[in-house]
């Protein structure tokens, strides 16, 4: 999650991950798609302003 908070601005940009921290040199977790292979993720975001 990244804020614009250091910049005195009101927004928030969210990147979901598919795979843990540094999976590629690892290979835990890593996801391999085939060429022309679908998959799907889904995931839920909830806020409170305060």
């Amino acid at each position: 999650i990244y804020s614009g908070e250091k910049l005195q601005r009101q927004g928030l940009a969210v990147e979901p991950m598919s795979c843990p921290p540094n999976a590629f040199n690892s290979g835990i977790d890593l996801l391999l798609l085939e060429p022309g292979k679908p998959h799907r993720l889904f995931f839920n975001i909830y806020g409170q302003r305060k």
